[in-house]
């Protein structure tokens, strides 16, 4: 059930605290995020109040689809946000705001604006409509914890260990200079993935503020309707005792006691009673007891320093018992027995491994003869490859020669370093060579190419890998980072409580993960990471939890699960951040903006993420090369989706200018990019010839059988289009259709035959554009679900039917009701506005030619009022076609004022604008004639 910031799931505690501040006491009133008032009785009070807003209403950007909760002050509702493209929870107030009010309401869309953590809600928007403000949130599918702990019966480790979610997003606040100061489990979302976010930062202030900006009262939990008048925001029930005492500053501990007095009830059931000397028996341990009344001491000089200091004391005693203490050169010495097993002892030179012999270990002789004879793309691809296995195999060359040189702890990071990088080379490898799913291990790789010499698995060799490439080209980092200084000089103590048998297989499951998630196993890495999260976050191993969390974020990658991938690279990144692991913070931050920039419906996110991956790959040197390449076109496809296409352009150029060494793939995508903006701004010709550039680099490295160049390919016959050149355009889509035609997914194929009938239809044949346009209808029919590719399905029943308007009227008419069905059927989306117009009109055009006069004047008028946010030439099609009703209905006045309108919008050159001026001529002879 979907629970937004300050709303619980159940009937008694319904409202959001930073809606319900009123003047003076009102026992219906919502008090410090929580509300005694029924649904019924706010139902009544909302009615005494007027109307508000319901369901339907359109707020801003946003469209009220269900209520949630209400409170004194105003409403929460499940909006959807047109501009987001998904739903989000819409706090509106519902009656006029003084000054203060005002204030808070800003105060808390700002506060959470700042605090950019997993276990935070998020904020989109704060805006305003009319008198009144909205914030535009998160909208979390779950309970509050107050509900989930009353669903079941809870153990206290369960219970600790979501305080710790919750009380890791108060520490975050705490970091950006925050307090939150209304700690309660109210406050507190859970979703059905078990993530805690920490929501209700209306009484949030910054730490530098001894006081708030005015007296507020705030109320108790549902349990009692307690209310105390006080000039500190909170409620009564968790607030520290300083918070009492309008004259003395606060800081986080006033928040820490508020945490230690929520996880107390949860525990025993029972707030703190100090006039016992213990609360009710309940099988807590002793440690947890004595934690929690030091976080609970009266004077805040007693309690823990910080929140980090209470976390750590909780996390540490989950730990199972100590054990024996694990050297880091102990564990390498095991997991160091690869190809590169020298490396450990540090030998002379003439002890290391040749390179060529190496590498042909890692990727035999008969690998690579498969691969290319799998043709042209196979041939790119094991070049592509064959350079990543070289670069392994200096690497590992470096480290046999330097290593002698190096402390042991160095060469056993390295050691362990390139045993990964090994590994996931090996999936790889095993990926290209058709090898089954599963660990992909040396044994396995060799054994499959013994038994089977020359041969592919899959009887089409390109399908099995063809478009992992990019994932790849990104998951794959550098072996040169093993023998990096910055990297060597990395050290990480492992916790002293872990064995060395318990660190060799999490490093086992970790390394066999990671790989199965690069050979395209999401399920099978799923099976061996989690396990090794869960048991490295028990040790208290933050690196290994890091690590952990990046393969599991590449898998729901692939498996299209983009809001959990999210959630792993930001457990990445904040882990491997707290262990000084700049590398692997680098790359999280990296997948973090990837996603962002491609997936989330507000790039913005991409953008406001992008300083943090930037100064931490200046910080380990790398402010030149992949890494910092592959960031700028992460960040000016941002730029791009948000429509600034300067900032776009100097990404892009930026990108360029640090890719010196940077391969093919990387230089394709740039010129990808560019061929977008370039078209985007109407600079139609370069667009062409960029896109051509990047089809002529992705032909070369991945041969013409690849979907990234099927992709290239669609993208540059819809340029070509534009400037008139029918031939090519219709080429690359033939070429795109063969390469789609073994595509499971008729989806692609739909859309390029789509893309087909367009070319057709422009160039004036009418017979190939119909014939393609029933190829689409067909792959449209072996798509199940009847929404998949919408936009191209509305698209599609708009050019069937421009196809058979003025031959057919009726089936014309039928097409573009479809079509717009289609439009009504779900969001607004922003490619679908100028057909769903241009429908609107061809539907007044089929009635005006079954001589529906009347039906044609309501149609052309619904199109009208649509006209503001669309093309100009789709905008000119209205109002020329609406002068042909009015002259048709003898309104030459009007007849005349539309097609003037319709003029302006067209420069003097264009097709379209000679048919209008044509009918100007008819409508003043029409005018003429009846004077005479």
């Amino acid at each position: 059930m979907p629970v937004q910031p300050g709303i619980d799931g159940d009937a008694d505690t319904l409202c959001a605290d930073v809606l319900s501040a009123p003047s003076r006491p009102d026992p219906t009133s919502e008090i410090g995020g929580e509300s005694a008032l029924s649904t019924e009785a706010a139902g009544e009070l909302g009615t005494r109040r007027g109307r508000g807003p319901v369901p339907g209403d359109e707020i801003g950007d946003f469209t009220l689809q269900r209520r949630l909760g209400e409170g004194g002050m105003g409403v929460v509702f499940a909006a959807w946000s047109h501009k987001l493209a998904r739903r989000v929870a819409l706090k509106i107030p519902t009656r006029s705001l003084d000054e203060v009010v005002r204030a808070r309401i800003m105060r808390e869309a700002q506060s959470l604006a700042q605090v950019d953590h997993p276990n935070v809600v998020r904020v989109y928007e704060i805006g305003e409509e009319g008198e009144n403000l909205f914030i535009a949130m998160e909208l979390v599918e779950g309970v509050t914890l107050r509900k989930w702990l009353s669903e079941a019966p809870r153990g206290w480790r369960e219970i600790v260990q979501m305080y710790l979610q919750a009380g890791r997003g108060l520490a975050a606040a705490h970091h950006q200079g925050l307090l939150h100061r209304d700690f309660k489990p109210s406050n507190i979302l859970v979703d059905g993935d078990g993530r805690v976010r920490l929501i209700d930062f209306g009484l949030a202030r910054m730490r530098d503020s001894s006081r708030d900006i005015a007296a507020t009262f705030e109320g108790d939990e549902p349990s009692g309707p307690e209310f105390v008048l006080t000039s500190r925001a909170g409620t009564p029930r968790y607030m520290a005792p300083e918070l009492y005492d309008t004259g003395a500053t606060v800081d986080a501990r006033s928040d820490q006691y508020s945490f230690c007095v929520a996880l107390w009830e949860a525990l025993y059931g029972e707030l703190p009673d100090w006039r016992r000397t213990a609360p009710h028996p309940r099988a807590v341990p002793g440690w947890l007891l004595a934690a929690l009344r030091r976080g609970l001491a009266l004077d805040r000089e007693g309690r823990f320093p910080t929140m980090d200091d209470l976390l750590a004391e909780l996390t540490a005693g989950l730990q199972p018992p100590r054990r024996r203490p694990l050297a880091v050169v102990a564990l390498a010495a095991v997991l160091g027995a690869g190809v590169g097993a020298a490396l450990q002892t540090a030998g002379p030179a003439s002890a290391c491994a040749d390179p060529a012999a190496l590498a042909d270990a890692l990727w035999p002789a008969d690998q690579r003869a498969a691969l290319r004879s799998a043709g042209e793309s196979g041939m790119s691809v094991e070049t592509w490859f064959s350079e990543h296995v070289l670069e392994y195999t200096k690497a590992r060359a470096t480290a046999c020669r330097d290593g002698a040189r190096w402390d042991e702890a160095a060469r056993a990071r390295a050691a362990t370093c390139l045993d990964e990088r090994e590994r996931a080379l090996r999936a790889v490898a095993g990926t290209l060579a058709g090898a089954p799913a599963g660990e992909p291990t040396a044994g396995a790789v060799a054994s499959g190419s013994r038994n089977r010499p020359g041969a592919l698995a899959d009887p089409a060799p390109g399908r099995r890998w063809d478009g992992r490439l990019a994932l790849w080209d990104r998951a794959l980092t550098p072996a040169s980072d093993c023998v990096d200084p910055r990297r060597l000089a990395f050290t990480v103590e492992p916790p002293v409580h872990i064995d060395l048998s318990e660190a060799t297989w999490l490093e086992e499951q970790l390394q066999s993960g990671a790989a199965l998630a690069l050979a395209g196993d999401p399920n099978a890495a799923a099976a061996r990471l989690h396990p090794a999260r869960v048991r490295a976050e028990q040790a208290g191993d933050r690196w290994r939890q890091a690590r952990a969390d990046l393969a599991l974020g590449i898998a729901a990658l692939d498996r299209g699960d983009e809001a959990g991938a999210r959630r792993r690279f930001e457990a990445a990144a904040s882990d491997a951040g707290a262990v000084g692991d700049d590398f692997l913070v680098a790359d999280a931050w990296r997948w973090l903006v990837f996603v962002d920039a491609a997936r989330d419906p507000d790039p913005e996110h991409a953008l406001l993420l992008l300083p943090h991956a930037e100064s931490t790959l200046y910080r380990i040197g790398q402010a030149t090369g992949p890494r910092m390449v592959d960031l700028q076109l992460s960040a000016a496809w941002a730029e791009l989706r948000r429509g600034d296409l300067d900032a776009a352009h100097a990404r892009l150029a930026r990108a360029l200018q640090g890719g010196s060494g940077v391969d093919e793939a990387l230089a394709a995508r740039v010129l990808r990019h560019h061929a977008e903006q370039a078209h985007q701004r109407g600079q139609l010709r370069p667009a062409v010839d960029l896109a051509r550039q990047a089809l002529s680099l992705q032909l070369r490295r991945e041969g013409p059988d690849s979907r990234s160049v099927a992709d290239t390919r669609q993208s540059l016959a819809r340029y070509q289009l534009a400037v008139g050149q029918y031939a090519e355009a219709e080429a690359n889509l033939r070429a795109a259709l063969t390469v789609a035609a073994d595509d499971p997914d008729a989806r692609e194929r739909a859309s390029l035959e789509l893309d087909l009938a367009v070319v057709h239809y422009s160039r004036g044949d009418l017979a190939a554009a119909r014939t393609a346009a029933e190829r689409a209808t067909t792959a449209f029919a072996e798509v199940a679900d009847p929404l998949a590719g919408r936009a191209d399905r509305i698209a599609l029943a708009k050019l069937r039917g421009d196809l058979s308007l003025g031959t057919d009227n009726p089936a014309a008419l039928r097409s573009y009701e479809a079509g717009l069905a289609l439009v009504a059927a779900g969001p607004d989306l922003p490619e679908t506005r100028d057909n769903a117009v241009a429908m609107r009109v061809g539907l007044a055009a089929a009635r005006q030619g079954m001589g529906d006069l009347a039906g044609a004047a309501d149609a052309i008028e619904r199109a009208l009022s649509q006209v503001g946010g669309v093309s100009p030439d789709v905008a000119a099609y209205a109002w020329g076609t609406a002068a042909e009703l009015e002259l048709a209905r003898n309104h030459r006045r009007e007849a005349e004022a539309h097609c003037r309108r319709a003029l302006a919008l067209l420069s003097d050159d264009d097709a379209m604008a000679r048919e209008l001026r044509q009918l100007l001529v008819r409508i003043r002879a029409s005018a003429s004639g009846r004077r005479k």
